[in-house]
């Protein structure tokens, strides 16, 4: 049985703790969503290169076009792509840990809309392995206290 000080130090942190939290809508994805997530079901994440530097590592899958192109920690191209060009594409996946992220909305974004093509790119990734489906999307907790 934890004692008080323990039960207020874990409060503390958990007060105190910056937890991220991604958007479950987000009004960008109805019109920027347009690859087909069969794609990308066989990708070979080794030979993925920026459209625009040819960088190898960092790379994001923009959903609007299917092209790849690299980090903001790069030269980022996926984020002038996403927010700049003649027709943005403001969502985008990243190849490194299969986030979704919206350049406009300035989140992350965890919305059944995605779940298509993250499976695809984990199946690539995994040896085929479906990525775990979240079923709680919109879901509100309220812990009472």
């Amino acid at each position: 049985m934890a004692s008080n000080s323990s039960k207020e130090n874990a409060e503390s942190f958990l007060e105190a703790a910056a937890a991220v939290v991604p958007l479950t809508w987000c009004p960008h994805l109805a019109d920027s969503v347009h690859v087909q997530h069969e794609r990308f079901e066989r990708l070979d994440f080794e030979s993925t290169l920026c459209r625009d530097c040819d960088a190898k590592g960092e790379n994001w899958l923009c959903l609007g076009c299917g092209e790849f192109r690299c980090s903001r920690y790069v030269k980022e191209h996926a984020v002038l792509h996403g927010l700049h060009s003649n027709e943005p594409h403001p969502l985008a996946v990243s190849l490194a840990d299969l986030s979704c992220w919206c350049y406009v909305c300035d989140d992350y974004v965890d919305a059944p809309e995605v779940y298509d093509i993250r499976n695809a790119l984990h199946k690539a990734k995994f040896n085929g392995e479906e990525m775990p489906k979240r079923t709680d999307y919109g879901r509100i907790v309220l812990e009472m206290k």
